[in-house]
Order: structure tokens, then C-alpha cells, then sequence
């Protein structure tokens, strides 16, 4: 939580303004102050030469500096003074969020980052933290983007963190594969999202996303082999919303079919085919194999191809694990990956239920507004047309 005060944008006017900015954005309020706070000693603002003096702020107790030494024309020298977190949590009117948190809270969120490097990349880039640890959104996951230095605690490059959004997405890479697992970690925001013209053709996975509201999306059902790119229909049984359509899967019991079901309680179960749907199903989808049932990583000794891959978990902690592996790129020695190492992946960061999803030239992963995994058919750079698309939804408060 941070506040600025300026004049006329900060370009020499005369009417004084200020921001309030939180994790949400920026809230303008001029000239007056959020109720229970006031200015101190007064609204007034004195100029020296081309220097506004410091500025404070009061809650008739306290007083803080605004920001320090702001020269016109020269925007670098001025500093502004954020609030600590123990300042932000006396304001009054404030949410609990926009009150701030601490470090120790941040890094239980994001219990998978190193703290070291996390440091280190924000001793690099301050600004990273002029609006707190719940304004953190650092995204260098672009494919023309290289990442960041933060780590994970299991050596992984994180490529970005959005804390409003609760999204941490690092780099997976082994020998012949490479790809991006997002972690979504509030179940209750994914869901299965339908094409808008479901049953006439596809679309793209982000652009079923950003007609739904998603900040993240994934590929999630089959086409048929004898699909000629238009992505009308599943392969499979599928569920988004409670609205169940499509065949439900057949194939023998060795070949893995499965359904991944997630409930009214946002838990991912993986079931059968053959079993009835849920009573409390919302969203889901059949496929084959599943990877990891109740914990146990099942056995994948008839996947051991090196292909792009998309698959969906969950972790003990409910989070929601996206992982799509990139292949077919033998320019780059790109080939993709087993499930077996799709599964070593998901494992690692706690999964308890796990599947196979639309892998091949199907698989693809989107984050705010971009593709962040390459489709294996360069020709389709958003990637290919699908029926359905996991979705995690952007908060709208």
C-alpha cells in the first residue's frame, strides 16, 4: 500500500492530488484524504525553487512521509515512502488484503519460492514492491521474454507471479522437452469453458479464455484424429457448468480412460469412465491415462514417446497444477516429454490426482493475454482450434 501526491500528473500545475494505490490499482481521490486521515500539518504544500518539500500524511497520532525531495523534471529523484506493514494495518476502511501483508505471509502463499533469490530479484527491481507484497505481478513469461532469477525451492526458473491472481508459473525442462507448469492456487476460480460456438467449430485456447474472463487457460479435450482444424467435438465425455455433452470414452481398461471430475467443493477426482458421473460434478473432462490417482503415480509404461503434452492435477494443498510440456521441434532439440516425466513434474509439487489432457499439437498454455508454450504445428501460433478449454478466472472485485 503506497500513497502519492502530485501536481497536475506531477508536470508543475497548481491544484494538488493524490493516490491511493493498493493491490487493485490506483484510486483517485483529489483533494481530499480516505475518511480518517488528514494532512499534517495541513493540505498546504510549500515549493522551494522547482522543489515540492516533503510531504506527510497523519491518522492524528501518527505522522509518515508521503514521498521526499520530488524535483520537476527530473521524475527519478523523487522517493516514495511506502507504508510498512505495520502502518497499513492501522488504516481505517482498509480490507484485510489492501491492508498489506508480510513477507511470511507472502512466502506462504508462494510456499515453492526460494527466498534468497526472490530477494535478490527484488533488490534488482524495487519497484516490484512499491505497492506491497499483495501488489507483487511479475510476468516475464513472453516466449521472446528469458524469465526471471527467482527460484523455486526444486531449482525451477520462475517465469511469473501474480499475488491478487495467486498464480506462480515456472519453467519445466528435462532432457528433450521444455514447457511451463502453472500453479493456479484457488480451485474454486478453474473451470471447464466451452467454445462459443461448441458443435459448429472451435476456437483457440485463448480466446475461449478471454471471452469467459480468464487470465489462464489450457487445452482439455481430445479431437478426433479425422478432425480437419475445425475443433467442433470432443473425444470423450465432457462437463462445463453442470452441462454434460458428448460419448462417454470406452476403451479398454489397460489403455487408462479415465474422467476427471471437479466437485461443488473444487476437489479433482479421478474416476472410470464407466462410473456415473457425479452427483456433485460441475466441470469435466475423459481422457487417458490417468497419471496419478490418490497420491499414487500410476503406471505409464505404455507412454514412454517423447511428445507435447497438457495435463491437469491437483495438489494436497487444493492448488491446481497446469503443466504443458512443448515437442516436435527437432530444430531446437525439442522432442517432448514421457508421462512418466509429466508425472515426476506434478509429483514434485504435491499432486495427489493427475491426468493426461489434449497433448500434441492441441496442447497449448495462455496466460494474460498470451501464449506462453509454443503449439508443435508452428502454422498455428495461438494454437489450434479446440471444443473446450480449462479456465482460471481473473478476480473481479
Amino acid at each position: 500500500m503506497v500513497m502519492l501526491t502530485g501536481y497536475n500528473d506531477m508536470q508543475g500545475g497548481d491544484t494538488p492530488y493524490s493516490y491511493y494505490l493498493n493491490a487493485t490499482g490506483r484510486v483517485r481521490f483529489a483533494p481530499t484524504l480516505p475518511a480518517g486521515l488528514s494532512w499534517a500539518p495541513a493540505h498546504e504544500v510549500t515549493m522551494t525553487g522547482d522543489t515540492i518539500a516533503d510531504l506527510v500524511y497523519s491518522d492524528g497520532t501518527k505522522t509518515w512521509n508521503l514521498f521526499e525531495n520530488w524535483h520537476f523534471g527530473e521524475r527519478s529523484n523523487a522517493v516514495f515512502v511506502p507504508l510498512t506493514n505495520d502502518v497499513a494495518g492501522e488504516l481505517p476502511g482498509a480490507s484485510q488484503e489492501e491492508q498489506g501483508i508480510s513477507s511470511d505471509d507472502f512466502y506462504e502463499m508462494f510456499w515453492e519460492i526460494d527466498r534468497d533469490s526472490m530477494q535478490a530479484y527484488l533488490d534488482e527491481h524495487p519497484e516490484a514492491l512499491w505497492n506491497g507484497w499483495t501488489g507483487i505481478d511479475i510476468n516475464e513469461s513472453g516466449l521472446n521474454q528469458s524469465g526471471t532469477t527467482i527460484k523455486t525451492i526444486f531449482g525451477e526458473q520462475v517465469l511469473a507471479i501474480n499475488y491478487r491472481e495467486k498464480i506462480l508459473l515456472v519453467h519445466a525442462e528435462g532432457e528433450g522437452y521444455r514447457g511451463v507448469l502453472a500453479v493456479a492456487k484457488v480451485p474454486a476460480r478453474l473451470s471447464l469453458e466451452n467454445a462459443a460456438q461448441l458443435g459448429t467449430i472451435g476456437q483457440t485456447v485463448g480466446e475461449i479464455a478471454e471471452e469467459t474472463g480468464g487470465i489462464l487457460a489450457m487445452s482439455a479435450s481430445r479431437v478426433p484424429e479425422t478432425d480437419e482444424g475445425e475443433g467442433a467435438l470432443p473425444v470423450g465425455y465432457a462437463m462445463s457448468g453442470g452441462v454434460g455433452y458428448g460419448e462417454h470414452l470406452d476403451g479398454p481398461a489397460e489403455y487408462g480412460c479415465c474422467r476427471a471430475e471437479l466437485a461443488n467443493d473444487n476437489v479433482l477426482s479421478i474416476v472410470p469412465t464407466t462410473d456415473p458421473v457425479g452427483k456433485t460434478c460441475r466441470d469435466a473432462v475423459e481422457t487417458q491415462p490417468a497419471l496419478i490417482v490418490d497420491g499414487a503415480v500410476q503406471s505409464l509404461s505404455g507412454w514412454t514417446e517423447q511428445n507435447p503434452r497438457a495435463c491437469l492435477g491437483q495438489s494436497s494443498r487444493r492448488e491446481m497444477l497446469l503443466l504443458v510440456i512443448e515437442g516436435h521441434n527437432l530444430t531446437e532439440g525439442i522432442y517432448g516429454a514421457a508421462l512418466s516425466e509429466c508425472a515426476q513434474i506434478l509429483t514434485r509439487h504435491g499432486a495427489q490426482q493427475a491426468v493426461n489432457l489434449a497433448g500434441g499439437t492441441s496442447a497449448i498454455l495462455w496466460y494474460d493475454g498470451q501464449c506462453v508454450t509454443r503449439c508443435s504445428n508452428s502454422y498455428h501460433t495461438e494454437g489450434r482450434l479446440l471444443p473446450n478449454a480449462f479456465v482460471y478466472h481473473a478476480r473481479t472485485d
